[in-house]
């Protein structure tokens, strides 16, 4: 498996390619879409025993799904590979974000004590400024 950024998804498209789906042939594809995206070169091995352990299903229950959930990926070279996952469309790398920790932030919030119909409640308490 690879390092990959993050993998981001056009969710009408994803919608619009899966709406004939089953919920189950979905899972699959989308599994199978992540795994992709994870591997050297973004592709899947043209290998049913892989592909169904990999989903955690018998080869036979492969068997059914396969002619769906593969139709939208393209066989070349012995890879499968997805259209979603190729091209102008990735994600480019982005610099990390350094991230200020305000001064109190280790401090538990103020509380106050507040009886209602006998009981004690804790309830948070508002800095004056807030209201």
């Amino acid at each position: 498996m690879s390092d990959a950024l993050p993998l981001s998804l056009d969710t009408t498209g994803c919608i619009a390619d899966t709406c004939y789906m089953t919920n189950e042939e979905a899972g699959a594809h989308f599994r199978l879409l992540i795994l992709a995206w994870r591997s050297p070169g973004r592709c899947l091995p043209n290998d049913d025993g892989k592909l169904a352990t990999i989903l955690g299903v018998a080869p036979r229950k492969w068997a059914r799904l396969k002619p769906i959930v593969m139709c939208l990926w393209h066989l070349s070279g012995g890879v499968w590979t997805h259209p979603r996952l190729q091209g102008p469309q990735l994600p480019k790398a982005r610099k990390p974000r350094s991230i200020t920790v305000p001064a109190n932030a280790n401090q538990p919030p103020p509380v106050r004590l507040v009886t209602i119909t006998g009981r004690r409640v804790i309830r948070p308490r508002r800095p004056p400024n807030e209201g």
